[in-house]
């Protein structure tokens, strides 16, 4: 431990961004500090050397650059930056980030959230808990000391809300488990995961457990917050309301256990432990998840199984209407895609294996694409192509993977054809020639480019 101990002089970091300015910090070198210290105490996790642990963490907490870092997160990087909690704050100028970092400290405080409503496709609402600016990096100053310590304990088919994990991750997972067999599919979703977790399964899980009183008052003050919806106060007593910077964590540490829950149980099958835990494929996503096997018996057990464990634990139930038990052959729907095997007389399993988008997603970009194009009838093209081309990129991009083109091919008939009737729409006046050479242009062998 000893190479660790004086692996980088953090000690060191405070004294050179003393009275710096805001436009003259010199962030490559703050990110490689917090880099290196998110590193050590990983190490010292996994060497379960939790007195380094410790003193690691106490020199993240109090440490300017670290600070520094937190607040450029949620003041100046993030989307959310914009958006001000129940203090009406927003920190746009240097002077005030480095303040805020100046005052940023753990502190057993923590104010009400403002309770924000954001529609959904079927009709209901979101509710989403908007922390203040100064809370916000404080969550970020926290997370950052005890993300290292869930990593190095986190089990291995959990890719939610995790660095250098990804949605395509846990799709890949599914995939390997069954690309040489069929299987049946127990397709996960909890009701109201994140307002209904128990504080316990967060205060009393072993990730928790390694930090210090500090930071597990801090943690259960957020979790007693508060909110305030429509100037009326709500007290709220279990739960990590989404909208919050360390919510996704803590509830994939509330999470935790079980993926070990269901290999334990796996464990007492006969025949050999190592074939019977591959045979049993698991993936976790935040609060959705599929668990996949060749017996439909073993499904409906996990099921039941799953679902004492999720009441018993974190006190969260399964959403019956959208935890169905399906097969590979009629397909499923995950994280955006569509998972399907195909009958074919190619090959000696007999069927193929595609991942597509699922018609939900292509129905929500066209809707997206309608939603653009609706709200700007008199705006110039320009705007509405500024406008509709992250849309276009984002989905083209997080299905880049899938097999796409037929469905590519589609959409981008569905989209010409709307770019279409929104220009016509704009010139009743004029013929459908005048409309083509006015929106629509060639591109070396692309013809109709709007």
């Amino acid at each position: 431990m000893n190479k660790l101990k004086n692996a980088f002089p953090f000690w060191k970091g405070n004294e050179a961004y003393e009275g710096i300015e805001w436009q003259n910090i010199n962030w490559m070198l703050v990110r490689k500090y917090t880099r290196r210290l998110e590193n050590s105490i990983a190490k010292a996790v996994e060497y379960h050397d939790f007195n380094q642990v410790n003193k690691l963490r106490r020199i993240w907490n109090s440490s300017k650059l670290v600070k520094l870092l937190a607040v450029r997160k949620v003041t100046q990087d993030n989307r959310g930056r914009k958006t001000a909690g129940v203090d009406k704050v927003i920190i746009n100028e240097g002077k005030q980030r480095i303040a805020l970092a100046d005052k940023l400290e753990l502190n057993d405080f923590a104010p009400p959230l403002k309770r924000v409503y954001i529609p959904k496709p079927n009709g209901k609402v979101r509710s989403l808990g908007i922390p203040t600016i100064e809370d916000r990096a404080k969550q970020e100053l926290c997370k950052g000391s005890i993300q290292p310590i869930y990593e190095a304990m986190a089990e291995a088919n959990v890719y939610g809300f995790r660095p250098a994990r990804s949605t395509h991750d846990a799709i890949e997972a599914v995939f390997s488990g069954i690309k040489t067999m069929q299987k049946y599919v127990l397709e996960g979703d909890l009701t109201a995961f994140f307002d209904n977790i128990k504080p316990e399964a967060i205060l009393e899980s072993q990730v928790i457990k390694r930090t210090d009183k500090k930071t597990r008052r801090q943690i259960q003050a957020w979790i007693e917050a508060g909110a305030i919806d429509k100037k009326t106060f709500c007290k709220t007593e279990k739960g990590t309301p989404q909208g919050g910077v360390i919510s996704p964590l803590l509830a994939n540490i509330a999470f935790s256990g079980m993926e070990t829950m269901l290999y334990e149980w796996v464990d007492t099958w006969k025949g050999k432990k190592r074939d019977n835990k591959k045979s049993l494929t698991i993936s976790i996503y935040a609060d959705d998840f599929v668990i996949l096997h060749k017996d439909e018996t073993i499904i409906k057990e996990a099921k039941e199984r799953i679902a004492k464990w999720c009441s018993e634990k974190m006190g969260v139930e399964l959403n019956e209407t959208k935890t169905p038990i399906s097969h590979t052959s009629a397909g499923f729907d995950f994280l955006g895609f569509n998972i399907r095997q195909y009958p074919v007389t190619t090959n000696k399993q007999g069927f193929k294996t595609l991942v597509k988008p699922s018609k939900e997603s292509i129905n929500k970009h066209i809707n997206a694409i309608h939603d653009v194009l609706k709200r700007n009838k008199a705006a110039p093209q320009e705007a509405v192509i500024s406008k509709l081309n992250p849309i276009i990129t984002g989905w083209s991009n997080y299905f880049s993977h899938a097999v796409s083109k037929d469905i590519y091919s589609k959409v981008d008939n569905i989209m010409w054809i709307k770019t279409w009737k929104w220009a016509c729409r704009r010139h009743n006046n004029k013929g459908l020639r005048w409309v083509k050479n006015k929106y629509f242009k060639k591109d070396g062998t692309r013809n109709w480019v709007f």
